[in-house]
């Protein structure tokens, strides 16, 4: 019965209708074939896919460092078009800036989780703020994200962030119209 309940659980994300290809390096000649082929709706960038793990962890400072503990979450890489490729919700703010990814972190996203165990009263009063990661890197939070399973429906949601930077992708995930998956995966 648990694993019922558990395969049962929206786990917040869409994965249907979803190519994920592995990628390396100057990728931009490739993802924009790729957008070219009938069928392809959309075309996201991420440093591992939902569902096992995500990239890492980091700390994440809401007052500049000194003696304090920060809070320990867990990050992917992504660009803008993670969001809506993967159907996520933007609860306040914004997304990242439409333009490719910056060569120096700029910006995030939080979950609605992170907003609250950093000490936000809630989701709006996190965006506009600068949040230091690992101590050294101040960035401000761009939009907080409705919380979802990244790891599937049988792990907590944990604090999570999206940070931005390039040449941090190793997976592209397209978003294809039902139904033409074979023939986008034979074009490629």
């Amino acid at each position: 019965q648990q694993f019922t309940y558990v395969h049962a659980i929206d786990p917040g994300f869409a994965s249907q209708n979803i190519l994920t290809v592995p990628i390396e390096g100057n990728n931009e000649v490739f993802a924009n074939e790729v957008s070219r082929i009938n069928g392809v709706e959309n075309i996201s960038k991420m440093s591992d896919d939902f569902g096992i793990r995500g990239s890492g962890a980091i700390q994440v400072f809401k007052d500049k460092p000194t003696n304090q503990q920060g809070v320990q979450c867990e990050y992917y890489f992504a660009d803008a078009p993670t969001i809506p490729v993967h159907g996520l919700k933007i609860m306040s703010g914004s997304n990242f800036p439409n333009d490719k990814a910056a060569v120096r972190e700029q910006y995030i996203l939080i979950n609605e989780k992170a907003a609250g165990v950093l000490g936000f009263k809630n989701a709006s009063s996190a965006i506009g703020e600068t949040v230091w990661l690992n101590d050294s890197t101040s960035v401000e939070v761009r939009g907080v994200i409705k919380n979802f399973y990244d790891k599937g429906a049988a792990r907590n949601i944990n604090t999570l962030i999206f940070r931005s930077k390039t040449g941090a992708f190793h997976y592209m995930n397209i978003l294809e119209n039902a139904g033409t998956k074979d023939d986008i995966v034979q074009k490629i």
